[in-house]
């Protein structure tokens, strides 16, 4: 297994699993089991996802590298243009009317 990520958090490093797992990539996350710990533990370095296949080392980073960049771009909050509800800026639809943020 090879490391490809150090998580912020375990959202953070669920999240980059996900966006691996889209990519057609298997991956592990590593750490969750210390979330309990972490009113004792440091909370940096924790949480780390990790890759089975050392062949998928740079796609893994191209992928990994997207999600970040998407994530950077993302408005915090939106305005939907049918209901005008204020929606968190990563949603791709409206949670009320279900229409397409633009």
């Amino acid at each position: 297994m090879i490391k490809v990520y150090d998580a912020a958090d375990i959202i953070d490093a669920q999240r980059a699993s996900d966006q691996l797992a889209a990519g057609g990539i298997q991956s592990k996350v590593n750490g969750g089991y210390l979330s309990g710990g972490l009113g004792e533990l440091g909370v940096s370095n924790l949480f780390s996802v990790w890759i089975y296949e050392p062949m998928h080392y740079e796609l893994a980073r191209e992928l990994l590298q997207t999600l970040e960049d998407n994530l950077q771009r993302t408005p915090a909050k939106v305005f939907c243009p049918q209901c005008h509800e204020l929606i968190e800026g990563h949603f791709s639809h409206c949670w009320r009317c279900n229409s397409l943020l633009d």
